[in-house]
């Protein structure tokens, strides 16, 4: 049995130095990134340490007894379906499930043809209790006639779920057109 050696070619070696090098620039750009954000390696424990301003989430357990407010928002996605050109009232309810009290912060549009109808509730909701605003979805700011998605955004102080969405899905109808050649004769 007769072993073939050969050596490799420029092209071979070239592509070989190319490929790495571009791992060489790749690592150099992270550590580069890293370096920028502030993060750090702490040498007794060998993990990643996040820069000084960036505040971490405490997972460790509340203490017992410790009561939180918990957003819950219904419906949560809305099929409207196919809609005449018209404005439409959107009802939602926000919910407290938790044991404290639920102050809402916000509630935004990602689209000015979605908007909140009067004011965001001002006063907390209480453990158990509802609060009910309404969206107006207008598809004649933009003049829409196709296939629309729109998210509602409320923002409230459960620290577990700081912004819960909506989405607002469905088709808006071009407007009807008579044809005076298919009335009555």
């Amino acid at each position: 049995m007769k072993i073939l050696l050969r050596s490799k070619s420029k092209a071979e070696k070239h592509g070989q130095f190319k490929f790495i090098f571009f791992i060489m620039r790749a690592l150099v750009a992270l550590l580069a990134i890293g370096s920028l954000l502030g993060y750090t390696m702490a040498p007794q424990e060998g993990k990643i340490q996040p820069p000084a301003n960036v505040q971490q989430a405490d997972s460790s357990p509340l203490p017992h007894g410790s009561a939180v407010p918990r957003i819950r928002v219904t419906p949560q996605k809305i099929d409207l379906g196919k809609i005449p050109s018209e404005m439409v009232r959107i009802p939602l309810t926000i919910h407290n499930e938790g044991e404290a009290l639920l102050h809402i912060q916000a509630v935004t549009t990602n689209c000015p043809c979605t908007s909140v109808e009067g004011s965001v509730p001002q006063e907390p909701i209480p453990p158990g209790g509802t609060a009910q605003i309404a969206v107006i979805f207008d598809p004649n700011t933009h003049n829409t006639r196709e296939e629309f998605i729109r998210t509602v955004y409320v923002r409230s102080d459960d620290p577990a779920r700081p912004e819960v969405s909506v989405e607002i899905v469905g088709y808006v109808m071009p407007p009807q057109t008579f044809d005076s050649s298919q009335g009555k004769k």
